[in-house]
Formats: structure tokens, sequence, C-alpha cells
């Protein structure tokens, strides 16, 4: 099972705790009614009425910032928290950071005719549109895509990093906590890590490996998921069918097809009962963490006590004391909608 997906669930939970700009007084959350989109507050009144073909700011629906992708006429444009439209319409796609929100550091990956560039919330290319594909910065550097290779440009758009790498889609890689997982090698068969200057510094010797979070990384080595930090070391070593990253102090792992979590010394802390190794585990965030029971999903706090049980088929974990979830109505059909941490709904699909 491949990490580096799982571990951009990490940079969206930190940054929502960390980043002022993710905990706004009113936030304002992304529904769809019939075939436009428009957005809710914390009580479930809309705010912005359904009018666009989509609004795209974060994976958990939320809008986050102040400025959202939307789609209007099979354009992309931006618009602000009221609704009113900034940037018009015009972009073939964006590439926004779906864990962070639009703009998170100043500028937006957008493409214009084949090609990919970066404009400002003012709509200025700040970096002309130059490459096969481009995506979020991210602690100042931001991968591109030349010659089917990847590599890692500065807000100038002068690389840092030039390109070299191969990443499957949407397997991208961004730093994190100052270094970056890549193959190494001269076949690219081990994952390493290289700082911002392109340098390696843990020699290529894992199998597969997380971007850093909370001080340490999640590798496989020899079949198995253990723990290193910053300098290489082994700090829990490799013993778990799969590891995720850590979360508020946790992180999920698992034996013998189930998973339970553990804390930064390895100590299993909630035992192991949960099903879906498939199953991304979204972490633990505002005090929860999304756990499969069957074909169920519900919510446990960090003792492992069932606060919201397990009745939904979907979830993208909580922020702002809201989750996105997927529940069946009466005619046994999925359906999505919004719930507070008492499992109650404050809007739901008709």
């Amino acid at each position: 099972m491949k990490l580096s997906i799982y571990i951009l669930l990490f940079l969206w939970l930190c940054l929502i705790v960390t980043n002022p700009v993710n905990s706004e007084e009113n936030p304002l959350f992304i529904i769809n009614e019939g075939n436009k989109c428009g957005c809710i507050d914390k009580k479930g009144h809309i705010v912005i009425k359904p009018q666009f073909e989509v609004i795209v700011s974060s994976v958990q629906r939320k809008f986050m910032g102040d400025r959202a992708a939307i789609k209007l006429n099979n354009k992309y444009g931006y618009i602000d928290r009221t609704g009113k439209i900034v940037i018009s319409p015009k972009y073939n796609s964006v590439n926004i950071n779906f864990f962070t929100g639009c703009f998170k550091e100043g500028l937006e990956c957008v493409q214009t005719g084949n090609l990919w560039g970066y404009i400002d919330k003012s709509d200025n290319f700040v970096i002309k549109p130059q490459f096969e594909e481009a995506y979020p910065f991210q602690e100042g550097l931001a991968p591109v895509k030349v010659k089917n290779k990847f590599g890692y440009i500065d807000k100038s758009g002068q690389f840092v990093i030039k390109p070299q790498f191969t990443f499957p889609y949407p397997e991208v890689h961004y730093f994190s906590e100052g270094l970056l997982p890549v193959k190494m090698g001269l076949i690219f068969t081990k994952f390493g890590y290289i700082n911002k200057m392109g340098q390696t510094v843990i020699q290529p010797q894992f199998d597969e490996a997380s971007e850093f979070s909370e001080g340490l990384a999640a590798v496989k080595m020899k079949d198995k998921y253990g723990y290193i930090d910053k300098t290489g070391n082994i700090v829990i070593k490799p013993q778990f069918d799969y590891a995720n990253i850590f979360t508020e102090g946790l992180a999920a792992v698992a034996m013998q097809k189930k998973y339970g979590f553990i804390d930064k010394t390895g100590q299993l802390v909630i035992r192991y009962q949960f099903d879906g190794l498939g199953f991304a585990t979204w972490g633990f965030s505002d005090g929860l963490a999304a756990v499969r029971i069957g074909d169920k999903i519900g919510f446990i706090d960090k003792i492992g006590k069932v606060i919201i049980k397990p009745q939904f088929g979907f979830t993208r974990g909580f922020t702002e004391g809201i989750a996105y979830v997927a529940f069946k109505d009466t005619k046994n059909v999925y359906k999505y909608g919004f719930i507070d941490k008492t499992g109650k709904f404050i809007w739901r699909e008709k």
C-alpha cells in the first residue's frame, strides 16, 4: 500500500490546527443541490446559494482561506467567501492543494492552453505558463514537470532542484518538515530523503517512505512498516503490516488485517480491532478519528471509545467540529451530508 497519498492527509490535518486562516470564526462548507454547488455555515444555513458547476477548496469540502476555485461554463476561476467572483472563469484547469486550500502560499497553479503556470490573487502571472504539470507550493517549493521529469521551483520560477524524478499520478511528493522522500540510486529502487538544496540527507534504503509528520516518517523495509526520525534512525522498528502517519500524537498501524493506534514510543494505545486496510483512516482531528467496523464507519476518541457509532459509508474526518459523511437514505441509496461531533446532521442531501 502506498504511503504518499495518506501523508498528504497529515499535512491537511496539521494545517487545520496550526494555520490561523483555517480557523475562521464562521467556517463554510461546500454542498451540492441538484447539479449546482454552494456553501453552508456551521449551522447548516446557506451562505452562498448553489450556482456553480464545481466549488473546489479542500478534501473535507471546507472553504479554506479566502478563495475557492469554481467552475462555470466549463472554465475555472475563483470566488471569495461571499460568493463573489474575484477571478473570472477562464482557465482550462486549476491544481489546488486539497489539504490546505487555494493560494496557500500566495500563488495558485492554473492551466491555460496545454501549459501550467502560477498566478497571484490579483490574477497576474508570476510564473508564466511553461510546465507540463504544476502543483501547489509547500514550504516555499513546488513540484513541476518538464520533459516527463519532476523538479522543484521556488516562487521566482527558478529550479532549485532540477527535473529528475518520476512520480506516478497522483503520488506527487511535497516537502514536509524540510525533507522530501524520493527514489534514488542508479535504478531508482529505494527511497531516501533529500533537503531543499537537493542534497541526500537520509540514504536510499526503504521500499516505501512517507513525508515527515510530527517529527517521524513511516517507512517500509522487508515487507514491514516502522518509523524513522529526521536523522534516519529507526525509532519504532519495522513490525507492522501497514503504518499511517502521526496526527495529534497517534498513528494507525495494522497487524493481521486489523488496525489500532500507537503513540510515538510505539506503544499500542488503542488495540487492533478495526477493519478495512484499504480504508485510509484520516487519523485524529478535533480529537476524533474515523474507523471502520465491518462495512460501516464511525468515530472514536483517543482512548478508543466509540463516540459516534458506525453508520456511514464514507467520511473525510472532522474539521472545525464538522465532518463530511456519506449515508444511505430510506431507499438504500448513498447520499452525503455534514454532521457535528454528536453525530447530528447539520445538513444532508435530499
